[in-house]
């Protein structure tokens, strides 16, 4: 019986240290993504095929919008979001669109169409950069609870805004403030 309890006991503690050790190293799904956070890295590919990493645009102030071709108030945002970066992209302004549409002819998740990300993008004149995330990584990676989820990053690389819903990005107090962190 006491030989018993002490497998017993040996085995919890290995589940627990296991369990400790699992959480530790994914400790960023745990922890809340907020304003002041630091931005986790994120890596994607681009529609051009290139990986493409957010610590490559280092010392920028990034607007990062995560945004699919089937959510209505995303595809409103768009053109503010081009205003936007033809306005302050020479100035140190870095649009990232990272869109978690399903691969083109295939059903996502939710039953949504997957989307023709390159075939929007050109049809609607984006120049900023596109990055294309099948997986949804980027939704758990940034807590995303909804589309289009929007953070702005300061050049250090924390979290000054974060937005849910669609927005006039190209339009006061938004732009002024993005402004001030481009200028600043």
């Amino acid at each position: 019986m006491k030989k018993r309890r002490q497998i017993v006991t040996v085995s919890v503690m290995a589940l627990i240290a296991v369990l400790s050790a699992l959480i530790w190293t994914n400790r960023e799904m745990f922890t809340p993504l907020d304003v002041g956070s630091r931005a986790p890295d994120y890596v994607a590919r681009s529609l051009d095929g290139d990986t493409v990493s957010l610590s490559s645009f280092a010392g920028e102030v990034i607007v990062l919008n995560i945004w699919a071709t089937w959510c209505r108030p995303c595809v409103i945002e768009m053109p503010a979001l081009q205003r936007l970066h033809e306005e302050l992209s020479d100035a140190g302004l870095r649009v990232v669109a990272v869109s978690v549409d399903a691969p083109a002819g295939v059903v996502g998740s939710f039953g949504e169409s997957g989307g023709d990300v390159a075939g929007f993008v050109e049809s609607l004149g984006l120049t900023f950069t596109v990055l294309h995330d099948p997986t949804g990584r980027i939704e758990s990676r940034y807590q995303v609870y909804g589309l289009p989820t929007t953070y702005i990053i300061d050049r250090q690389g924390r979290i000054q805004r974060k937005e849910l819903g669609a927005r006039d990005w190209d339009e006061p107090p938004l732009a002024d403030q993005i402004r001030q962190l481009v200028e600043g």
